[in-house]
């Protein structure tokens, strides 16, 4: 298959056009964990849950004290699964018991 008269002419543009919006978009794309307040949620079922995210809460905390993480119950049976709104960790920021 042959490239059109009109897809020759506007390649060089369209190729240059989407650089620029590569650069632009990756200049905000770093991630400083000391100070992103992002909130994650995690979908695992409840043994990951249980094993995984004492651990993990641990590290975040001490990586990345504002970041937020919550978790939403997760079958692998299903394909879609709705997200319960119970969290196992709300807010780093406060003193968990873990």
């Amino acid at each position: 298959m042959a490239p059109t008269p009109v897809a020759d002419n506007v390649v060089g543009d369209v190729r240059e056009a989407l650089a620029l919006l590569g650069r632009s978009v990756g200049v905000n794309a770093r991630f400083d964990p000391s100070s992103s307040e992002k909130v994650f949620r995690l979908g695992m079922n409840d043994l990951a849950e249980s094993l995984l995210l004492p651990r993990l809460h641990a590290e975040i905390k001490a990586r990345a004290p504002k970041v937020s993480i919550t978790s939403y119950y997760h079958n692998l049976g299903q394909r879609y699964t709705h997200a319960r709104n119970s969290t196992y960790v709300e807010d780093l920021g406060k003193d968990d018991p873990f």
